[in-house]
């Protein structure tokens, strides 16, 4: 089940690209959105590689990590405000420390940095070396956990937090593992919810834009202006059931909802599989869904360390497409199109040699 993933991407970009026949969009827009897309098509040759140097996958991992440390560092850095830091970036409010880029790409590598340090001391054969990097990882997780749950404010870090050990507990342990995610997000909820304002008050905030939501009176919240985005996405397609409206009609077809509504323009619903659907249709969500559904069943092919990182990786860029359109977003999608590849062409090295 390694290949699958592969043919789905490229099959899936090839699909976006012959869109441009039947689009409702300008040139423009559509070779901004296919210029994207087309990261779609690296991963062959990215798998490659990774076959053709078994060792990378660890020595990417490895320098992930590193990122991630120097993500979390700076961080802390800017949230104590030393002034050197506050001089370097100086557009970072301090009571909201992200660096590089915005909160939801700072929670994903903060989260993914926490499970990949865990997946590497797992897989060090050296014990002096392995005892160090579980020490490494037992200092980044609460700083990490810190940081996601009371400076970063993403909730998206919240969920990323829990989400793949829930996923790696049920593959490991079916049913039992289930009952065991069950109590996890039991137990982690109360005390993130009670023991946290931040996290209590997002949640809070969460709950009231949803329940009050009024697809007749746009409200600019986080929930409120995706419910919006995701409704408008439902009539374009609604509009173009069969073939959607093309892979660059979005902005204008949205616009024609949108401003008798009174919502703003709008390129983006931050959903992908909402976005997949205005421009190609059904078979574009399913597409999606169907990638990432053979990355899943790739992971049982992996053997410890690699299963935890992978099954980081798919939790979190799984969930997070759901509020996000990660194709769209380059660092998002660079960065899980050339870790799916490793684990991949990993899992395809494992099973060759059994």
């Amino acid at each position: 089940m390694q290949q699958p993933l592969l043919l789905l991407g490229v099959v899936l970009a090839l699909l976006l690209w012959f869109s441009l026949v039947w689009t409702k969009g300008s040139f423009d827009d559509s070779m901004h959105y296919l210029g994207k897309y087309s990261t779609l098509l690296m991963a062959p040759f990215v798998f490659g590689l990774f076959l053709a140097y078994p060792g990378a996958l660890r020595k990417v991992l490895f320098a992930f990590v590193l990122s991630a440390w120097l993500t979390l560092l700076l961080s802390y850095g800017i949230w104590l405000e030393v002034a050197v830091l506050l001089k370097a970036f100086p557009s970072v409010d301090p009571l909201y420390p992200t660096v590089f880029k915005l909160h939801t790409t700072q929670s994903i590598v903060l989260c993914l940095g926490l499970y990949f340090s865990w997946a590497l001391a797992l897989g060090e054969k050296n014990p002096a070396s392995q005892k160090k990097l579980y020490a490494l990882a037992v200092v980044f997780t609460v700083l990490a956990v810190f940081n996601l749950l009371n400076m970063t404010h993403a909730r998206i870090g919240y969920v990323s937090l829990v989400l793949p050990l829930l996923v790696y507990l049920f593959m490991k342990f079916s049913w039992k593992g289930g009952l065991i995610a069950i109590a996890v997000v039991a137990i982690v909820a109360n005390v993130a919810y009670f023991g946290s304002e931040t996290v209590s008050s997002r949640v809070d905030k969460t709950y009231n834009e949803v329940v009050n939501w009024n697809p007749d009176k746009y409200e600019n919240t986080d929930m409120g202006a995706r419910l919006s985005w995701w409704h408008i996405s439902l009539q374009i397609f609604q509009e173009h059931p069969v073939a959607g409206a093309g892979v660059g009609a979005y902005p204008s077809e949205f616009l024609k909802h949108a401003e008798p509504m009174g919502v703003p323009p709008h390129n983006n619903p931050h959903n992908q599989f909402f976005l997949l659907l205005t421009q190609i249709g059904l078979i574009g969500p399913l597409l999606f869904l169907a990638m990432l559904t053979a990355h899943y069943l790739s992971i049982y092919s992996l053997t410890e360390p690699a299963r935890l990182a992978s099954t980081a990786l798919f939790a979190t860029f799984a969930f997070g497409n759901l509020f996000n359109s990660f194709l769209l977003d380059s660092a998002e999608r660079t960065l899980y199109m050339i870790l799916v590849s490793g684990f991949l062409a990993a899992a395809y090295s494992q099973a060759s040699d059994r």
